[in-house]
């Protein structure tokens, strides 16, 4: 739905690790979850990759690895800890007004920095929505922040598209058509080990075919190198007694993927499908 200086500045964006980041903290998944459980909508919510319950090892699920990291890297201690598992949490742990805001400044910084100029902003993003009106009310809830907060408009332009019966599965292909974000990408696991989903966004992983970076090496380099390095160092963990460490070091890795580069948006978890 872009051309030209658009399309442009919106490459350049999505590329920008703050700006994905911005998106991970300003979705409002509890409002998402609703439909499925108005009272309780945290029942489905997941803030990691992985699902909870795959697998476990001294004496913790995998997930648990995986919010350890989250509070240390954000200095949470005691009560103030936190799940990534909205089924233990009981609320969101993640959404926040503030930290989108921040991350968004932060790449409207940096990507004037790299030639952007005032005239690019905001960046306008397309997000293909549901042709379901009844989900269509669930997810605008669910961007609410990014769609109305002055401050994120300033940055982005977010552009819902309602798509027809005919070409809603073609809007879901990168191969066919021009998205930034959509709500309907995840994964099942193959096997009770963390690779089966720190693959998918691992060097021609099963999840790129979503992303924009399916059979481009340049560019998978470029965005997931820093990734790539932490799954190479968790996936050479194969000894069964050190299953713990692999678990750690798969947890680092998906924490880094999530919570530093913005690779995802995770919010809900159920029946294996995250």
């Amino acid at each position: 739905n872009k051309v030209g200086a658009k399309k442009d500045a919106a490459t350049k964006a999505v590329k920008n690790a703050n700006f994905r980041l911005g998106f991970l903290y300003g979705f409002n998944a509890l409002e998402y979850l609703k439909q499925w459980n108005a009272d309780e909508p945290f029942q489905r919510l997941n803030r990691a990759w992985t699902n909870y319950n795959l697998c476990s090892a001294g004496g913790k699920d995998y997930d648990d690895y995986v919010s350890d990291v989250y509070n240390r890297e954000n200095g949470l201690t005691g009560d103030a800890a936190v799940s990534l598992a909205g089924v233990l949490q009981k609320s969101d742990p993640v959404y926040s007004a503030a930290k989108a805001k921040e991350k968004f400044a932060a790449a409207k910084t940096e990507l004037k920095a790299a030639g952007l100029t005032d005239a690019d902003f905001p960046v306008t993003i397309d997000v293909v929505g549901s042709t379901s009106a009844d989900d269509q009310a669930f997810e605008k809830a669910a961007l609410d922040l990014l769609l109305k907060d002055n401050d994120i408009k300033a940055v982005l332009d977010l552009n819902y598209i309602v798509p027809t019966n005919d070409d809603d599965q073609t809007r879901w292909t990168t191969t066919a058509s021009d998205y930034d974000f959509n709500f309907l990408t995840g994964w099942g696991p193959d096997y009770a080990d963390p690779q089966t989903y720190a693959g998918c966004w691992s060097y021609d992983g099963d999840m790129l075919n979503n992303s924009g970076l399916d059979g481009n090496a340049a560019l998978q380099e470029e965005i997931l190198a820093p990734y790539q390095a932490k799954f190479e160092a968790a996936v050479a963990i194969t000894d069964p007694a050190q299953t713990v460490e692999r678990y750690k070091a798969f947890a680092e890795a998906e924490y880094a993927a999530i919570y530093t580069y913005g690779l995802m948006v995770p919010w809900y978890g159920r029946g294996g499908y995250s």
